[in-house]
């Protein structure tokens, strides 16, 4: 009678086993399909699940979850676009000469002192999910920013100033540029006044850019994880 009990207890347990059984594997199937099917998983208005276990992870400390830190940080850098920590005077002289038959005899020259204004700083208009690292153990988050870039120059030309034309023998008159000529001039200075911003030492632009950047995203960081340091690479 005993071993007759032991038998048929045996066999409830086995048949309450294979119901959670089922379960679990449908659980973990219609998971990841989340997962795999990304039409799916929007087709159910998930379209912002965690993509790792990481994000899916509260914060042991404070009860944050990293996703919601890289979110804000990418919000607030797709709403900026652009931060220009630094502006640059520039100026570049440029020598204009045209030649009559390609002759020297008939070669005019003349020298045109060109300023404008560069802007260093960084464009956000790229930025990934990669960009930021959150390290809860050590209550870090770091920003990979790389260095700050020249962003754009532009010319003033009401600066702009004009040598007096230097004629060859036998040349005369004015140099005039044509709408074309004028453009590929007009190119030929933004270029030249790149290269030499480019070249130029920026001293304590990388640290400048640093600040900009934590003045920046710090209120935003702070507010979700207070407490937490800001560290750049």
């Amino acid at each position: 009678m005993i071993k007759k009990r032991k038998r048929k207890t045996t066999s409830a347990l086995s048949g309450c086993a294979m119901p959670l059984t089922i379960a679990v594997l449908a659980f973990l199937l219609f998971v990841a399909s989340l997962y795999l099917f990304p039409q799916f998983k929007a087709s159910l208005g998930l379209k912002n699940l965690p993509t790792s276990f990481d994000e899916m992870r509260a914060d042991r400390i404070m009860g944050y979850k990293s996703v919601d830190i890289r979110n804000s940080v990418l919000a607030e850098a797709r709403d900026v676009q652009r931060l220009v920590v630094r502006e640059q005077d520039v100026s570049v002289d440029v020598e204009l000469s045209q030649m009559l038959w390609n002759i020297p005899l008939f070669e005019k020259t003349r020298v045109i002192h060109a300023y404008g204004v560069g802007a260093f700083g960084y464009d956000f208009s790229d930025w990934h999910e990669g960009v930021v690292h959150i390290d809860h153990n050590i209550r870090e988050v770091t920003l990979s920013i790389g260095e700050p870039e020249l962003l754009y120059v532009e010319a003033d030309h009401e600066k702009t100033t004009f040598e007096e034309t230097e004629h060859a023998l036998l040349a005369f008159g004015d140099i005039r540029l044509s709408a074309e000529q004028m453009t590929v001039f007009n190119r030929d200075v933004q270029q030249a006044m790149k290269t030499k911003l480019q070249s130029a030492p920026m001293p304590e632009l990388q640290s400048d850019g640093q600040e900009a950047v934590r003045a920046l995203f710090e209120p935003v960081i702070l507010a979700i994880v207070p407490g937490y340091a800001i560290i750049f690479e």
